[in-house]
C-alpha cells in the first residue's frame, strides 16, 4: 500500500489541536474557577471600543453572584486577597476571608481598598444579575473576580469577554499580528523586486541558457524568500481571524485546527534554510540546476538530494514534537501560557535539535570544499576569470549564508536584554522592607514584567527570522548581481 506524507502527517495534526488548545482556554467563569485577568488596552481614536463584558442571562442571575472587575493595584488593603491566593482561599478560609473582603451589603469593600479615582471610576462592583458592561478607562491589567452566594456547588458558567479597540487578540499577540503584516508585505515586494530584476536582464533569445545570477535567484534566494512567506502567512490567517471573529470567551475550531499546520510550516521552513544552504554548498545554482531546465548547467546527483532530504524530514519532525511539548501549558493569571516543569522533558529534544544543526553545518562545510574543487576543475583556460567571479561569489554567499543570521541573533539579543533592564530599572517598585504593601506592588511588578516576556516570546523569533532571511537573500542576491558585473567589466576591457 503506498503511503502518502499527508497521510503520515494527517494523524499527528489531528491529535496535537487537543494540546494546542490549552492555549485557547475560554474566558469564562463559574463555581470553581472564580478569577480571570487580562491585559486591555486602550485607544483615544476609540475611547469607548475597549471593555469587559460580563455576560450574564437568566441562569446567572438567580444565583445573586457578586462581582468585582479591577486593575490589581487599587487594592491596597493587604487583607484583600490577591490574584494568586484568591482560588486556594476561596475554599480553604472561605468566611474569614469574605469577612474581610465584602461588606455588610455584601459587596466587595472597595472603600477600605482605597479603590477611587478622581477622575474616573476604574473599577465596578456589584450583583450580576444582568449583563455588565465595564468601559476601560485606561490600558492596565484587569482582574474579574466573582463570589457565587452559596455553600454548596451551583452549575452555572459566566462568559466573560474582553474586548480590545483592535479586536480579540492579547495586546501581545496583537503586536505580533500587526508585525506580521508588516513584515509579510516587505517579503512579498523584496520577492517582487528581485523576480522583476532577473526577468528584465534575462536572455529571452537563449531562454534555456541561464545567467548565474538567475541560476542563484530561482534557487536559493526564491526558496528562502517564499517559504519564509508561505510558513507565516499560515500564522497570519490564524490570527486573523482570532481577532476579528472569535471572542475571548469562544473556542474556533479553525482556529485549533490552523495553529498545528502553522507550527508546522513553520518548523518546515526553519528546517528548510539549512536544507538550502547545504544545497548550495552541494553546487545547486552555482553548478547545477533543475534537471533539463538550462544548457550550461548540470544536473544536481539525485542520491546526494535523496539524503538531504531525509535528514530534512527528519529534523522537521523532531522540531515538531519539541514544539508539540512545549505548547502543553496551562493559563497563568493574565490570560498568557506558562510552563509546567511536568514538560521539561522538551529539553532532551532541544539538544537534539542542536545535534541536527550542527549536522547541518557539517555536511555544508564538507560540500563547500568538495564544490570549490569543482569549480576550478570544470573550468577551462580562457574562462578562468570567469570562474573566479564564480569562486569568489560562492565563497561570499556561503559565508553570509552561516554568519549572518548568528550576527543577526546576537543584535535582536542583545536590544531585547537592554530593554528589560530599562523596563527593570524603571518599573520595579520602592518600598519599606516592612511594608505590608510589599507583597502586592511585587506581584503587580511580576504580572507587568510577565506582558512583558511574553511580547518578548512572540516578537523576537519573528524579527529574528525576518531579518536573517531578508539580509540573507539581499546580499547573496546582490554578491551574485555585483559577480556578473565583473564578468561584464572583465570582457569590455
Amino acid at each position: 500500500m503506498h503511503i502518502t506524507a499527508f497521510s503520515l502527517i494527517a494523524p499527528l495534526l489531528l491529535l496535537t489541536s487537543h494540546v494546542f488548545a490549552l492555549r485557547h482556554q475560554p474566558t469564562v467563569l463559574n463555581y470553581t474557577e472564580n478569577e480571570v485577568c487580562r491585559y486591555v488596552h486602550t485607544s483615544t481614536n476609540r475611547p469607548n471600543g475597549s471593555y469587559i463584558r460580563l455576560l450574564a442571562d437568566e441562569s446567572i442571575s438567580q444565583y445573586e453572584i457578586f462581582g468585582f472587575i479591577f486593575p490589581p493595584e487599587i487594592i491596597l488593603d493587604y487583607h484583600f486577597p490577591n490574584v494568586q491566593k484568591f482560588f486556594e482561599l476561596y475554599f480553604t478560609k472561605k468566611p474569614d476571608l469574605y469577612q474581610e473582603m465584602m461588606n455588610k451589603d455584601g459587596l466587595f469593600n472597595v472603600k477600605k481598598s482605597g479603590a477611587h479615582t478622581e477622575d474616573e471610576l476604574i473599577f465596578w462592583s456589584g450583583v450580576i444579575d444582568k449583563e455588565v458592561l465595564f468601559p476601560v478607562p485606561v490600558s492596565n491589567i484587569y482582574c474579574v473576580y466573582i463570589v457565587p452566594n452559596s455553600e454548596k456547588k451551583l452549575d452555572f458558567v459566566l462568559p466573560v469577554d474582553f474586548k480590545q479597540h483592535y479586536g480579540n487578540l492579547s495586546y501581545p499577540h496583537y503586536l505580533y499580528f500587526a508585525t506580521l503584516k508588516t513584515i509579510l508585505t516587505i517579503a512579498l515586494s523584496l520577492l517582487a523586486t528581485i523576480t522583476y530584476y532577473v526577468i528584465i536582464r534575462k536572455d529571452w533569445e537563449a531562454p534555456k541558457k541561464i545567467s548565474p545570477v538567475e541560476a542563484i535567484a530561482k534557487t536559493f534566494v526564491f526558496w528562502t524568500l517564499a517559504s519564509f512567506i508561505v510558513a507565516f502567512s499560515i500564522d497570519f490567517i490564524q490570527l486573523l481571524i482570532e481577532n476579528n471573529f472569535v471572542a475571548t470567551y469562544q473556542i474556533s475550531q479553525t482556529v485549533l485546527a490552523l495553529e498545528p499546520i502553522a507550527v508546522l510550516a513553520k518548523q518546515f521552513y526553519v528546517g528548510l534554510k539549512s536544507y538550502l544552504a547545504l544545497l548550495l554548498s552541494m553546487g545547486f545554482g552555482v553548478l547545477y540546476y533543475y534537471n533539463g531546465k538550462s544548457v550550461n548547467y548540470g544536473n544536481i546527483p539525485r542520491n546526494w538530494v535523496y539524503i538531504a532530504f531525509t535528514y530534512l524530514i527528519f529534523d522537521i519532525f523532531t522540531a515538531f514534537i519539541w514544539q508539540l511539548l512545549l505548547n502543553q501549558e496551562t493559563i497563568s493569571l493574565i490570560g498568557e501560557p506558562t510552563a509546567q516543569p511536568i514538560y521539561e522533558n522538551a529539553r532532551h529534544l532541544a539538544y537534539l535539535k542542536q545535534f541536527n544543526f550542527l549536522v547541518w553545518f557539517v555536511l555544508a562545510a564538507l560540500f563547500y570544499f568538495k564544490t570549490k574543487k569543482r569549480i576550478a576543475t570544470t573550468s577551462s583556460k580562457a574562462d578562468m576569470t570567469s570562474a573566479s567571479n564564480v569562486a569568489l561569489a560562492f565563497k561570499r554567499s556561503t559565508l553570509t549564508i552561516w554568519i549572518l543570521p548568528l550576527v543577526a541573533k546576537c543584535v535582536v539579543m542583545l536590544t531585547c536584554y537592554l530593554i528589560k533592564v530599562n523596563f527593570i530599572h524603571r518599573l520595579r517598585p520602592v518600598y519599606p522592607p516592612r511594608s505590608k504593601l510589599g507583597p502586592m506592588l511585587e506581584l503587580i511588578f511580576d504580572l507587568r514584567q510577565m506582558q512583558l516576556a511574553q511580547k518578548f516570546a512572540l516578537l523576537t523569533p519573528i524579527c529574528l527570522e525576518a531579518i536573517s532571511a531578508f539580509l540573507t537573500a539581499s546580499v547573496v542576491f546582490i554578491v551574485w548581481v555585483k559577480s556578473g558585473n565583473r564578468k561584464i567589466n572583465h570582457k569590455t576591457q
